[in-house]
Order: C-alpha cells, then structure tokens, then sequence
C-alpha cells in the first residue's frame, strides 16, 4: 500500500516554498535577539541557526563562535541579508569552514551569492531563499546567472533548494550546458515562470527523484500560467519524461506540462483557484499515473468558480493511496457550509469509485480561522453532528478496493478516526475503528504522514 522504500519524514509537506520551513526548536520571540546553538561542541557535529533581527548584542559572539567552530557540519542563517551586510568579516568566517556539508541561507540578495564562490567545504545540501524583494527589477538589474556559481559543488550536491527566485535570474537559459547528476531533491521557487524552461530541468538534473515546483505570489497576473504552457509546448526536441522521478510536488496548472515520467506520489496540488483546473488535473492523472496523491480543494472558490461539477473531480486512475484537504471554508456562510458538507461528500461517493483505492484520508476544514466569529462560521452546524461511520459504510459499499478511511477534524468538531474496511466470502463490508497502536503504525506509513498525525 506504500512505497517500500519511503521515509515519511523526508518527504515534502505542503507548506509551499514562500516562507521558511518551521523549526520550532530554535524558535524565540522577535523582541529578544539572541543567538542560539544547539549540540555545539568544536570537536563535534554542530548545527548553529541565526534568525535575529537585531545585531549589535550578537556580531562580537557570532565572530568568536565562527572562527572556533573548526569542526562545524550545519550552518542556517535566516534573514542572512542582513547579517552579512552588518556584520563584517562573517563572509570570511564562513568560508574558513572546511567541514560543512549543509548551508541554509535565507533572506539573501544576489550579492549574497558570491558567498558560495569562497566556501572550500563540499556541500551535500545548499538551500537559497531570496528576500520579499524578488520582483524589484531595479534592485536586481538586468538577467544574472546562478547555476554556475552553485557548480563548484556538482560533485558532492545531493539536496538543492531555490525558492523566491527574483524575475531576473535565468533558471535554466544559463545553464543548458550544466549538469548536476548527483542532485536527488530539488525545488524551486520563482518569480516568473518566464524566467526559466522546465523542459531543461531533465538534462540539468538527470537523476533527480524528489522535484518540488512553484511559482511565487505577487504581481504574476493569471496569465503565468498560460505563458507556462505555451512554452513547454514548444520545446521541441527536449525530454518528456524523467525516469528517475518519483515524488513531483507542483501546481495543478504545472503537472501536465512537467516532463514527469513515473512519479509515484504528486502532491501539493490545489483545485478551486483556476477556472480550468481539473482540465490540467485530469491530463496529469491520465499522464502520470501517480499511486500517491495529495491534494487541497478551495472548497468556496470551486463552488463559485469552477467550470465543472465536484463529481468530476475524480477521472479513471490507478490512485491507491489518496489524502483530501477541503479548505476554504470560511468563505462560505454558516448556511452555506451546512449544504455544502453533505453535498461535496455525496458527489465524492459518486467520484472516488473512478481510483483504485485502498487508503482514503479526508482533513476537513483544513486552515485556522482568523477571529472568533470566523471560528465559530467555520464550525457550523454540520460537521459536529456528521454520521461519519454511515458515511465511511457508504464509501465502502462504492469502492470495492477500500481498506482504511480517515476522517480528520482539524477544529475538533469530532474525534479523529482511522475506520478499517473488512469484507467476508461476498457480503457486505464491515467498518469498525482500528485500535490506537494500529492507527499509530497505519498513519505512519503513509507518505503523507506529517499532515495526518
């Protein structure tokens, strides 16, 4: 039921590539600046994170802490712009550094990148996340390149992370002679789709296995998507498939335009924002066949919006594992989320049987409510007393494949339940709820595991 080979915990979540990943150990409040390290010893593996918006009180310790830290393997330092520009002689400390293997530089601007010229250590993972200034075409001048500045590090580069690209870096115009074979993850975030050929990507990097894509909000206007489309049109003689790929996480609107081959798990999708988007949807599941899928329906934006009907969501596919997020219900009024439950769920029934399913996982109002009275419209009069175990019956009575159906609450309207299905010599299915310790191991497995326990 899950890939072999899969360890939940590296898998991709679908927190979008526009913030910095949540690191809750070195959280602190934005009032206190301080300078926190965890496990650091100079004779052992360290992990030292900077995330400070104010300097004087820590320049005089980050200076000592570097030109001691001989034996330093993990360096993150978030809002790195600043850091570098203030602090003097930090470049240079940082370059010393023979040992480390992972550099995670956030908030960096395109003169932070001459950072990576001087760094003699061979890098196994590299993450660049570029400031809130990335369509500030002054700022940035005219098209620069990247990727031979990351090359120095082809031979040892395993994870590779870009996100927030400004609209004048080159994604891949600069680099159709570069390859970088030892990549395995990558994602990329950019400001303009225009800005790179997603159709390049294969021959850049042949051998990658998890690919995240996204294009960054902010002034691209509906018609990036198009441009997108139009272009990978005319590609002509580049790859169309990618055999190494097994783990794709991008926009709908991208899936069926990604050289994707045989990618097991797509997540990071969403249905809703677009008019056309089950049109993109259908063409990637008919295209890639994932076994594996993640997605996020807005559920206001499709009622209103949506050219088609939620019991066209689910065309003919061989879908075996399959997690739901209806979102955006705030939108609706309480009237409006006490019609549409019932309604979504039914057309569901009438959809679902198109996959082959065996594990289904439903988060129902996915998304925390922003006051008190959204709280209270998002909650609604439905979900509280929906007849889930009739409804898990239902569903096991339409998909004849069935095994395990979750059903998640995020505002704890109901209990999380895992329901197992079980079926005896052609009689009707039994659904009865799994025990803690099974449901703990069952989740777990699950290559979406993050977001349902």
């Amino acid at each position: 039921m899950y890939p072999p080979s899969q360890e939940p915990a590296q898998l991709f979540t679908n927190t979008g590539y526009r913030a910095w990943p949540e690191d809750t150990s070195h959280a602190a409040t934005p009032q206190t600046p301080q300078l926190e390290l965890e496990d650091f010893v100079p004779a052992l593996r360290a992990v030292l994170t900077l995330d400070r918006r104010t300097y004087d009180e820590v320049e005089r310790l980050l200076h000592s802490v570097l030109s001691l830290a001989l034996h330093l393997q993990v360096l993150r330092i978030r809002n790195a712009r600043a850091f570098i520009f203030t602090c003097a002689g930090i470049s240079s400390h940082i370059a010393s550094l023979t040992t480390l293997r992972i550099l995670e530089l956030s908030g960096i601007c395109k003169e932070d990148i001459r950072l990576l010229c001087d760094i003699r250590s061979p890098l196994t993972k590299l993450t660049l996340q570029f400031g809130d200034h990335i369509f500030d075409e002054d700022l940035y001048g005219s098209e620069w390149q990247l990727w031979p500045i990351v090359f120095k590090f082809v031979d040892t580069l395993v994870e590779l992370a870009v996100l927030n690209v400004p609209v004048r870096i080159a994604i891949a115009h600069d680099a159709s002679q570069l390859s970088f074979p030892q990549v395995r993850t990558l994602s990329l975030c950019v400001g303009s789709v225009e800005s790179w050929n997603i159709g390049k990507l294969p021959r850049m990097f042949p051998n990658i296995e998890d690919l995240r894509l996204d294009v960054c909000t902010g002034g691209l206007g509906r018609f990036v998507p198009r441009l997108a489309i139009n272009d990978a049109q005319n590609r002509g003689g580049l790859p169309r498939t990618w055999a190494s790929l097994t783990r794709l996480s991008c926009p709908v609107w991208m899936g069926d335009i990604v050289p994707s081959g045989g990618a097991d798990v797509w997540h990071g999708l969403r249905l809703g924002q677009e008019g056309d988007d089950l049109r993109h949807f259908h063409a990637t599941l008919a295209g890639m066949q994932p076994r594996y899928l993640d997605i996020e329906i807005f559920v206001f934006h499709f009622l209103q919006h949506s050219r088609q009907r939620f019991s066209d969501v689910f065309c003919p596919a061989d879908v075996r594992h399959l997690n739901i997020d209806l979102v955006d219900y705030a939108a609706l009024s309480p009237h409006g989320i006490h019609t549409a439950a019932p309604f979504i769920f039914d057309a569901f029934t009438d959809c679902l049987p198109n996959l082959s399913l065996e594990f289904l996982s439903l988060r129902l109002q996915v998304g925390e409510p922003r006051n008190p009275g959204e709280r209270k419209r998002m909650l609604g009069t439905y979900l509280p007393h929906m007849d889930v175990p009739s409804y898990v019956v239902q569903l096991a009575n339409a998909i004849p494949t069935l095994v395990y159906v979750f059903v998640k609450f995020e505002l704890h309207q109901q209990e999380d339940v895992l329901w197992k299905v079980t079926r005896h010599d052609g009689r009707l299915p039994c659904v009865a709820p799994v025990r803690e310790a099974e449901r703990k191991l069952t989740l777990e497995m699950s290559p979406f595991a993050s977001k349902l326990l």
